[in-house]
Parts: structure tokens; C-alpha cells; sequence
């Protein structure tokens, strides 16, 4: 089960879903938005801007299990720029295919684990 830690949410309404697979974000401005937690270690940034929410703009994913593929959603709702480290941190380029704004699939020629950050 994941662990939800809010770090700062006043004026901004969170809610997290009883099985911890979203947090949702509600602004005085009542705009919502949702982000799936799909780790055990997502990180969910929520800025205001003038009482309209921002998107999450940055996503982190881990890969703990060794994979030559990793489908990852990140939620960001754009196709953003994806830096990809093996688990002793060195760059490493696998071929990233986009599956809507939402979801890439990274496919590397070997077995790899690591990280990849969504920006």
C-alpha cells in the first residue's frame, strides 16, 4: 500500500482514493485534476497560478524489476522529454515511443532497471 504524504495543500483541497491509486486536487476556483499514483514512489507537484490548476509538470518513474520494456504513465497530458538513468545512474538511450499524451513505452536492447524523469 502506498504511502501519501501531503507536503502543503491550503487553499488547495487533496483527496486521495481509499485503494491510493489517485490523488486529486481541488482548487478554490473549483478546477479538479487527478494524477494516478502508479509506484510506490510517485511525486505529485500542484502549482496555482492565479487560481487555475497546473498539470503536474515533472513525473519520476523507478524501475525496480529488470525489463527490456518499460510501459510507463506518466500523466503529464503532453509528450514531454524523457531522460533515462540505469540503476548506477548513467545515461543510458533506449528508443521511447509516446502511446498518446499520456503513456510511453521504453524499449532498451538488454534487461535494464533504473529511472526515467519526465519533463
Amino acid at each position: 500500500m502506498a504511502k501519501v504524504v501531503v507536503l502543503q495543500s491550503a487553499p488547495n483541497k487533496v483527496t486521495v482514493t481509499p485503494t491510493y491509486t489517485a490523488v486529486s486536487v481541488e482548487t478554490p476556483a473549483e478546477v479538479t485534476s487527478t494524477v494516478a499514483i502508479t509506484e510506490l514512489n510517485t511525486f505529485v507537484t500542484v502549482q496555482d497560478a492565479g487560481g487555475a490548476l497546473d498539470l503536474p509538470q515533472h513525473y519520476s518513474h523507478t524501475q525496480n524489476e529488470p525489463s527490456t520494456t518499460w510501459e510507463i504513465y506518466h500523466g503529464l497530458n503532453t509528450r514531454p522529454s524523457v531522460d533515462v538513468v540505469n540503476d548506477e545512474g548513467i545515461s543510458v538511450f533506449p528508443t521511447i515511443t509516446y502511446i498518446g499524451l499520456n503513456s510511453v513505452t521504453i524499449t532498451f536492447s538488454s534487461l535494464q532497471k533504473g529511472s526515467a524523469y519526465f519533463n
